[in-house]
């Protein structure tokens, strides 16, 4: 086992082989091919396995409810505008207005996704629910191969938008 660690603090105890207050490094590990192969089918089944693609993350559950984590009140971080207007206006200014656009979320209301989709979908736009696709491709693995296999389709956008906590988009420059 390697030292695959993303911690980006002082590490204070004696784990993974690392000695009591060494430095760790974050690193990004490829996914797995399994889920690199599960994508390859997410694409081919949402017809984008020649055309370019945009994609968007939106990660609300850090930010829901009217309690703040600890860690967004430490750092002053403020939550996201999440809304389907905020995030069809950051899209506007950040994506292709033309391709197609493989949106992601941890938002478990159907109706958010709806209306962000709906948000995003102007002018034509092809506009797809990635988890959808993904769950339909995987079955019922477990959430870590959905969640690679969703990273593993993001990560082949050409222009990619993520939205989470300490994430936010600033404003257009030039909209």
């Amino acid at each position: 086992m390697g030292r695959h660690i993303s911690f980006p603090h002082r590490y204070h105890t004696f784990k993974h082989g690392l000695a009591r207050n060494q430095r760790c490094v974050r690193t990004r590990a490829r996914p797995p091919v399994a889920a690199e192969e599960a994508a390859d089918r997410v694409i081919d089944s949402l017809g984008l396995a020649t055309t370019p693609f945009d994609a968007i993350h939106v990660r609300r559950g850090d930010e829901a409810g009217e309690k703040l984590p600890k860690t967004m009140r430490l750092k002053g971080q403020v939550p996201c505008d999440t809304a389907p207007a905020a995030v069809a206006a950051a899209a506007a200014c950040r994506l292709s207005s033309s391709a197609p656009v493989v949106v992601f979320s941890d938002e478990r209301d159907a109706g958010y996704r709806q209306a962000l989709r709906d948000a995003l979908a102007t002018g034509g736009r092809r506009v797809v629910l990635g988890d959808e696709a993904v769950r339909a491709a995987v079955g019922d693995a477990d959430n870590y191969f959905v969640f690679a296999v969703a990273a593993a389709v993001l990560a082949r956008g050409s222009h990619v938008l993520d939205i989470r906590r300490g994430h936010c988009p600033g404003p257009c420059v030039n909209p």
